[in-house]
């Protein structure tokens, strides 16, 4: 039998991606643990100088004039995407993102512009160049976060060359800052830095919960309702050496704290995972010996030490990545 030191409905690991989950478990009045594994909140979402989302056809684009429609969407992203995911997840995702943005609208936490970016792959079917696909979280002040808002990760001056923290959270700043400040209005809501999740635990009689280093003590945390798991492993090599993952783990541009501890929960635990050889983004490395995101080059030529030209400067940031995955067996 499993001893339990605490309890709670769900564990979200990650404070990038995972906000998402974590915000809506909370608003639909489930209590809600938010553990990091770092000292800042927001991964590498918070490095995002956009944070722009592709939810076609949401009611933030049809009231500035969009005459989208979601079938035109569909086949613009299935041509992208291909048959290696399932089609029915890739419906869930185009069909799904205008609820999603009429969702967080109903919350004052949450407000929207358009970001007028045009779609990656302008010559297939029904794409769209006018930039009306993609929605963004609005700025909002510094100041209406309070300490918390010295607490999201970036932006990458503040980091690296010690620049004041900005007035200003924007970007996928402001994307980490306005679900941070949504979900801390929920009592049944906890945030907890310096706490990384690094075991899953299963039971015979169906408990299902994580184990969870705070203060350097583990604490077994019970779940009711599941444990949701979230954050990169661009930072182990040996993962990215496992995975084949290109490239070396010095130049990654991912959030320090993307070791990937959750990942190997899941795998310890017997996870199923899939396209985790994907990587994403150029980038650049910088005389300090550090890399960085690399954008608005279009119009300029990138060539190597020996004056070659290697790449497209053009082409998509996200290049021809996927999203990876992982999926738990049932508890035996």
């Amino acid at each position: 039998m499993t001893t339990w030191d605490d309890e709670t409905d769900v564990i979200v690991a990650g404070t990038g991606g995972g906000l998402a989950g974590a915000y809506t478990a909370a608003r639909e009045g489930l209590s809600v643990m938010v553990v990091e594994a770092s000292d800042q909140f927001g991964g590498t979402t918070a490095y995002s100088g956009g944070g722009g989302m592709w939810f076609p056809c949401n009611p933030v684009l049809r009231r500035a004039g969009c005459d989208d429609t979601l079938d035109a969407a569909f086949a613009y992203f299935h041509a992208a995407v291909g048959d290696r995911t399932p089609v029915e997840l890739q419906r869930a995702y185009v069909y799904g993102g205008t609820e999603l943005i009429a969702y967080l609208e109903e919350d004052e936490h949450f407000e929207f512009d358009v970001l007028p970016w045009p779609d990656y792959y302008g010559r297939l079917p029904h794409a769209r160049l006018d930039g009306m696909r993609h929605t963004v979280m609005k700025p909002l002040a510094a100041e209406r976060l309070g300490e918390m808002a010295q607490q999201i990760r970036g932006p990458l001056d503040r980091e690296r060359l010690g620049a004041e923290a900005p007035n200003q959270i924007i970007g996928g700043r402001a994307l980490v800052g306005r679900f941070l400040s949504a979900i801390t209005s929920y009592p049944h809501a906890s945030l907890h830095l310096n706490s990384p999740l690094v075991e899953l635990v299963t039971s015979k009689d169906g408990g299902v919960g994580a184990v969870v280093e705070q203060d350097g003590r583990r604490r077994r945390i019970r779940t009711r309702a599941g444990v949701l798991l979230a954050g990169g492993f661009e930072n182990n090599p040996a993962l990215r050496q496992r995975f084949g993952v290109p490239g070396d783990a010095r130049d990654t541009m991912g959030a320090p704290g993307n070791l990937g501890l959750a990942l190997e929960a899941a795998l310890a635990a017997g996870a199923a995972t899939d396209l985790m050889d994907q990587a994403w983004s150029p980038g650049l490395t910088h005389p300090d010996r550090r890399s960085a995101f690399s954008l608005w080059f279009t119009g300029g030529i990138f060539v190597n030490q020996d004056g070659k030209r290697f790449v497209n400067e053009s082409g998509p940031t996200t290049g021809s990545a996927r999203p990876s995955s992982t999926r738990l067996p049932a508890a035996q």
